[in-house]
């Protein structure tokens, strides 16, 4: 389920008129006056949501079958135990194609008569969410004879244990469906957003300086030397950082392709 911790929200620009213009819509007289006179979506919710907007969040191009809305059946899985699946393969797909699913392609369990809707179990007790169950793709695959493989973001679990995450058996003949491309945001809970810029050390015996800015606490070094004997200077800027999101603690928002 969902981490029951405060979280960040990060959303298209274009995006942020139309959700200010739907939210002033609604009777809620103290948040919609500070809307109204900021413009910004701000804060909302317990644990608190903060909503920051950008316009860099990536474009995603999907496979053949989320484009097309293909129906996809689920033929098998890597491991009918349970206890770590990493691979589904599904039919439905077009005989021959390269580009059936794209890494990063986000697929749905359909709802199905006879079939136990997969839920995602929640975080504490282990018991089945309002959440249906879904996956994101890794890496590209091909369809061959209408048949595909999705390789999986996080193991699928039904067999028990700590690691535990769904309410039933993944079996044959359930349904699933890719998202269409897409523009992504993304909600990260519990500050699962890390960034490291550490500050450069200098570069003796060259003239250089390391600084950081107190506001976006990045850290650059800008260093000046020259090659001995051999009539060349240089000018150098050096920056390092990294990055880690902890995927359990994130979800993707979708705004379709055809809002923008």
């Amino acid at each position: 389920g969902q981490a029951p911790t405060p979280a960040d929200m990060w959303i298209p620009d274009f995006a942020r008129v139309p959700i200010i213009n739907s939210g002033l819509g609604q009777f809620a007289q103290n948040r919609n006056n500070d809307t109204a006179m900021s413009w910004q979506i701000g804060e909302f919710g317990s644990p608190r949501t903060t909503v920051f907007q950008s316009n860099i969040l990536p474009f995603h191009v999907s496979g053949t079958t989320g484009i097309l809305q293909q129906t996809l059946t689920v033929v098998s899985t890597n491991d009918p135990t349970g206890q770590a699946v990493t691979q589904i393969t599904l039919s439905g797909a077009n005989t021959t194609d390269a580009n059936a699913v794209q890494a990063g392609d986000m697929f749905t369990f359909v709802p199905q008569s006879g079939y136990v809707t997969p839920k995602f179990l929640t975080q504490f007790g282990y018991f089945p969410s309002v959440r249906t169950y879904q996956v994101r793709a890794t890496v590209q695959a091909a369809s061959a004879g209408g048949n595909v493989t999705i390789t999986l973001s996080e193991p699928i679990n039904w067999a028990g244990g700590l690691n535990k995450n769904i309410n039933t058996p993944i079996i044959a003949g359930m349904e699933m469906k890719g998202l269409p491309s897409h523009k992504g945001g993304g909600v990260v809970y519990g500050n699962a957003l890390y960034l490291a810029v550490p500050q450069l050390p200098e570069e003796w015996p060259f003239l250089s300086v390391s600084e950081m800015d107190p506001d976006t606490k990045l850290s650059f070094m800008l260093s000046y030397g020259s090659l001995l004997g051999q009539n060349v200077s240089k000018v150098f800027l050096y920056q390092i950082s990294g990055w880690l999101g902890v995927s359990k603690y994130m979800d993707r928002l979708i705004f379709p392709a055809e809002q923008f």
